[in-house]
């Protein structure tokens, strides 16, 4: 299974999803939430504009991947990728080991990326994303979904420079266009795959509605986050760490389930349960060496070991 940036974002608001967005019998009933989806409609229509931003024409220049096949995706992307040393591509798709995401706007220049995440939410001149060390509740899914996907771009694009940015609604500005959005109809097909039409009307990269489009760079920010607390109350504070997640475990959490558990010898059948959280393990070996360090600078407790013959020539 490919870990998405919509299962790491579930994940976020509640570590126990991820055993529920696989199976369909507890299939997620919100998805048919009529004021859900008017908001996702409005997600649509920003996207689309966001790409008159870098694109004079979009649809003849072809920068979106269309294809809903993750394999086929990801090498759609790389051909664009490796066509000019100036693109952009709409809909990127990028894989490292099982994470996957789709990248809502990406520009190259050279060897830089610009990694573009389009919001429909608005902001002012006063908002900030980070107060203190604590990270503004409304703003909390838009920053770790960003920062999922310059992860990822970063360890699957090791040759390039990463820079992540918001591309938001500006508050302090105002669309040229009356009525902007009904020149974007949402669609969708028969398979209820949602879909843009542009007017025709719509004059794209001049029709002077572009500024309300704010881009902001992200880099500082991203590298703010991943030194805070997971705010999550499901996540023990000394598990929280973005940075402190071993990079050798497989997953956070291991669950294995059995009828009979095959860590006990015993001829009865036991039903066995096992959930193992090696997340800490990092905190764990670092606390260790920490206070190793702390009693070997004032040689407290080794007389013991300065009578084993193995450290009769010293404890070096």
């Amino acid at each position: 299974m490919m870990f998405t940036k919509t299962i790491f974002n579930e994940a976020l608001s509640c570590p126990t999803k991820l055993f529920y967005t696989k199976n369909d019998e507890y299939e997620n009933q919100q998805k048919e939430d009529s004021f859900l989806e008017a908001l996702a409609k409005g997600g649509y229509q920003v996207g689309e504009l966001a790409k008159y931003k870098y694109s004079n024409d979009p649809i003849t220049e072809e920068i979106t991947v269309e294809t809903l096949d993750y394999s086929e995706a990801i090498s759609i992307t790389n051909s664009k990728l490796n066509e000019s040393k100036n693109v952009v591509i709409a809909e990127g798709a990028f894989s490292f080991k099982n994470f996957f995401v789709r990248v809502d706007i990406l520009v190259r220049d050279g060897n830089k990326l610009k990694l573009i995440e389009v919001k429909s939410k608005s902001i002012g001149k006063n908002d900030v994303f980070i107060k203190g060390d604590k990270v503004k509740s409304s703003w909390q899914p838009y920053l770790y979904d960003l920062a999922f996907q310059t992860y990822v771009l970063e360890k699957a694009l090791p040759n390039f420079e990463i820079e992540p940015y918001l591309l938001l609604i500006d508050k302090d500005e105002k669309a040229n266009t009356d009525g902007l959005n009904q020149l974007f109809k949402v669609k969708k097909d028969i398979n209820g795959r949602t879909s843009i039409v542009v007017d025709k009307s719509f004059k794209g990269f001049n029709s002077g509605n572009l500024s309300i489009l704010r881009e902001i760079p992200m880099r500082e920010t991203i590298n703010k986050l991943n030194t805070l607390p997971v705010p999550n109350v499901n996540v023990p504070l000394e598990n929280s760490q973005l940075v402190d997640f071993i990079p050798w475990g497989p997953a956070s959490i291991q669950v294995a389930l059995s009828r009979k558990s095959p860590y006990v010898e015993t001829a009865n059948k036991v039903s066995g349960l096992m959930i193992a959280n090696h997340t800490s393990m990092a905190q764990l070996f670092g606390r260790t060496v920490s206070q190793y360090d702390k009693l070997r600078k004032r040689n407290a407790f080794l007389e013991q070991y300065r009578r084993e013959p193995i450290f009769a020539d010293g404890l070096e």
